[in-house]
């Protein structure tokens, strides 16, 4: 039985793998997993009117970077944090590249709020947002 969990937490470990492996890599996958999540909004909102679409799944509202961000923080980290019971080596390599793929999603979070906001300004006449910002 203890066998059995242990490969299905490695399964599961790899099946998530793609939130730690480097960020070039990591990214693409976001990407191809967010156009699944699109185009299955769409076919949800073309065939079923009537239920709601969730944002993730709606791509007029999806935060890319929010939902890659959620997805490692939810899931890929907790999963790496599990097998480093058993494969501490293994597992730290899965929480490192977690880790800095999380933190390049809040960078790229950060920096599209101040592109809105720029944005916003601009529209409005009001110049440069201030360098503290």
């Amino acid at each position: 039985e203890v066998m059995k969990h242990l490969a299905a937490l490695i399964v599961h470990a790899a099946d998530l793998s793609n939130a730690a492996d480097a960020w070039p890599v990591s990214r693409l996958w976001a990407q191809w997993c967010n156009a699944e999540f699109h185009a299955q909004g769409d076919h949800s909102r073309r065939f079923h009117p009537e239920l709601p679409v969730a944002d993730m799944f709606n791509r007029s509202k999806a935060d890319v970077p929010r939902s890659q961000l959620e997805f490692i923080e939810t899931f890929a980290a907790p999963t790496f944090t599990a097998l480093s019971q058993v494969a501490p080596r293994t597992a730290a390599d899965g929480l490192q590249g977690c880790k800095v793929n999380a933190a390049i999603c809040r960078a790229t979070m950060q920096r599209n709020k101040q592109c809105m906001l720029q944005r916003a300004m601009n529209v409005l006449g009001l110049g440069n947002l201030p360098r503290f910002l």
